[in-house]
């Protein structure tokens, strides 16, 4: 896919394996970036993409278009190395359907990058719990 109309400076490119997805531009333009995402997994079986790097972070996300990309990823059940979503002004509600996202997983990301978001103490805790059994269910993770 590489270059999106309408994000200049985002990208998706190297799928299905070792892919990068990249949204650096202004959050009205995040519904673009969500449909060419799916556009671009649309012809990959579910659980056959890999994104060494996920990021999303730096833009003021509305829960709406957050949960539109995380409908994305998990639907494909879509896994990623990286994934950044820091500074994104995310709610408990967008953190609950990253929990929904690592449940659907194969393999857990080696790095999850989340902080200063809107989170409460609460959905931290329910995120931290689905990671610890996620990770009991995986034996062997690289």
């Amino acid at each position: 896919v590489g270059s999106i109309p309408d994000c200049p400076n985002s990208s998706i490119c190297g799928l299905p394996d070792q892919a990068s997805a990249s949204f650096k531009d202004q959050v009205d333009n995040a519904y673009q970036f969500c449909s060419a995402l799916r556009e671009a997994i649309a012809p990959y079986p579910r659980g056959t993409v890999h994104f060494d790097n996920f990021d999303v972070s730096n833009c003021k996300w509305t829960a709406h278009a957050f949960g539109l990309l995380m409908e994305c990823l998990t639907e494909k059940a879509a896994t990623a190395k990286r994934f950044k979503a820091f500074r994104c002004g995310l709610s408990d509600e967008c953190l609950a359907q990253v929990t929904s996202w690592l449940l659907e997983l194969r393999t857990l990301p080696s790095e999850l990058h989340l902080s200063h978001n809107n989170m409460t103490k609460d959905c931290l805790h329910e995120l931290l719990v689905a990671v610890e059994k996620k990770r009991a269910e995986i034996p062997t993770q690289a």
